[in-house]
């Protein structure tokens, strides 16, 4: 009964593990990423490449000429442009439409394009003003307590902290948002805005050999379920079936059947059940090479005690060898 405790709880634990790494769920993939770009989960920074998985909060930094271009599950798209810094807030996802899509931009710029989720559920924002993004297709800058913005396709609606909304449909003037409020962006502005993620997009459609005008239906290509089933192939390539979490490795370190008669953790298969000659003890004894005869000699003594298992002495097996000696 002990044994069976003690597997039973190694089981138990094996299955949390398993749940805790499931938590942490994938809300998207990188379809191309030009260098030098990384992102942050928690404290640790590493290189973001293509076909990386990432999830809510974490960081994507750009430096230099480094972008990226992410695909969420609702078939969103991201592009993040050179020297730039945005935090993935908070994406909730049911199956593949978003409940919630937040980004907040530290500096730098993007241009997101909405997926197949309700429009209200994206946000975009800034130290000084949030968008709500009606579809489709939007460009933001933001830096030194700057924000420019500008409605690609669609509509987006601007809302600064302090000094109301502005509807901003496609085709408007670029706006400029400060601390004080709304203004129209400068000329230069707007170009520079325009040039910054022409140029980081056309780019990141070079790294992957595609056609910049074909990104958006490349990445919906590979559907929204692309990042989860990523996930479950990196799971078990990263860890899960050396660390003993996968049906390979619950064999190895002996939560499987295989494994628990291996560790002498018996419980689980029929055959490590045995039943108890008249000490109470186990007559399926492991045994080991050079000790058969001490091992035969016991169960003779049990036979004639009468305690012999029923099962091994019907002319075969063990009984019968008794026996014959």
């Amino acid at each position: 009964m002990v044994r069976y405790f003690i597997a039973a709880g190694a089981l138990v634990t094996a299955v949390s593990l398993v749940s805790t790494a499931a938590k942490a769920e994938a809300i998207g993939d990188v379809v191309s990423a030009v260098p030098l770009v990384n992102y942050q989960r928690g404290s640790t920074i590493q290189t973001l490449s293509v076909d990386d998985l990432l999830e809510q909060n974490d960081r994507v930094i750009t430096t230099g000429d480094g972008s990226a271009y992410i695909h969420f599950i609702d078939d969103t798209v991201l592009t993040v442009g050179a020297n730039s810094e945005v935090v993935l807030d908070k994406f909730v996802f049911d199956g593949d439409k978003a409940k919630a899509a937040t980004l907040q931009i530290v500096k730098g710029t993007l241009r997101f394009v909405t997926g197949k989720s309700e429009h209200s559920v994206y946000q975009i924002k800034t130290p000084v003003a949030t968008v709500g993004v009606r579809g489709t297709t939007i460009d933001v800058g933001y830096e030194n307590d700057r924000m420019l913005y500008n409605t690609v396709e669609g509509l987006g609606i601007v809302c600064h902290t302090s000094a109301g909304c502005q509807d901003v449909r496609a085709g408007a003037q670029p706006l400029a948002i400060n601390r004080g409020g709304f203004t129209r962006a400068t000329p230069a502005e707007a170009a520079r805005l325009l040039q910054t993620i022409t140029r980081s997009h056309n780019v990141l459609a070079q790294r992957i050999g595609r056609n910049p005008n074909s990104m958006l239906a490349f990445a919906k290509s590979r559907g929204p379920n692309f990042a989860r089933g990523l996930q479950g192939q990196k799971r078990l390539g990263k860890g899960l079936d050396p660390k003993g979490l996968g049906p390979k490795g619950l064999d190895q370190k002996g939560i499987a059947p295989k494994g628990l008669e291996q560790k002498g953790t018996k419980g689980f298969g029929p055959t490590n059940w045995g039943p108890k000659n008249l000490k109470g003890e186990d007559l399926r004894l492991k045994f080991k090479k050079g000790d058969e005869k001490a091992k035969l000699k016991k169960l003779g003594d049990d036979d004639q005690r009468g305690g012999l298992n029923p099962n091994l002495d019907r002319g075969g097996g063990l009984g019968g060898l008794l026996r014959r000696r």
